[in-house]
């Protein structure tokens, strides 16, 4: 099986960060861990390395804006299901569009906090590429890049999100 080389980058990111949160996290000494953060992810507090910066690390996405979206579309819940079934997990990723997101940026499972994040904050960074504002990206999440092209910007859920994050 061929593997997308952007998704295998991403990946191997993914992995690199679990293992890094791995050893800091597996330290005894909270002072160490403290100072094991401070030295690789700059002055990140060690009680925000969460789903959220992880997938800030790998994506570029704001680790506030993936926890607003998370809040908004799901209440944070990994086992949330909607629309009759298609939009799964916490960040209630549309399932129609799986295999065109996972050649792009790699497989993942919709109900994982991590992977779901990491495709979150993909979907997130590439509607602000394409849109050029965090306030059409955020609409675009909902619904879809086409749809605020055609129909117009849905503002309501891009400021629900910002005063989740």
């Amino acid at each position: 099986m061929e593997t997308d080389p952007q998704a295998a980058e991403v990946k191997k990111s993914f992995i690199a960060i679990l293992s890094l949160s791995a050893i800091i996290f597996a330290t005894s000494s909270s002072a160490y861990r403290a100072e094991a953060q401070q030295s690789y992810i700059g002055s990140m507090p060690p009680r925000m390395l969460t789903v959220f910066t992880l997938a800030e690390l790998v994506t570029g996405a704001p680790a506030g804006i993936l926890h607003g979206i998370a809040m908004v579309e799901s209440d944070d819940s990994d086992s949330a299901i909607g629309d009759d079934g298609i939009s799964i997990g916490r960040f209630q990723i549309n399932e129609r569009y799986h295999s065109m997101r996972a050649r792009a940026w790699g497989e993942y499972d919709p109900h994982n906090p991590s992977e779901a994040a990491i495709i979150a904050g993909h979907i997130f960074m590439d509607n602000l590429k394409q849109l050029g504002s965090i306030d059409l990206a955020l609409c675009a999440y909902r619904q879809g890049i086409g749809g605020v092209l055609k129909n117009g910007p849905g503002m309501w859920y891009a400021e629900r999100v910002k005063a989740k994050s």
